[in-house]
């Protein structure tokens, strides 16, 4: 099973987005994004949590756009 580090960045990546896009996208830090894939903070549950509500959100407006 993935770490939570691991599926911040590999989700981040996933999405073509860089550091500062993400933590804007989830009224962050680019230094929080910094610190849960480098493993010197976890993500808490909720955060993990509108990642993912953020993650497909953006997925299925990219693929409305394509349409």
């Amino acid at each position: 099973m993935t770490n939570r580090k691991e599926f911040v960045r590999q989700t981040r990546l996933s999405l073509g987005l860089s550091q500062d896009q993400l933590a804007s996208a989830m009224c962050l830090t680019r230094i929080t994004i910094t610190r849960w894939e480098n493993g010197k903070v976890e993500i808490s549950d909720d955060k993990l949590h509108h990642l993912l509500l953020f993650s497909n959100y953006y997925l299925a407006l990219a693929a409305a756009v394509r349409r």
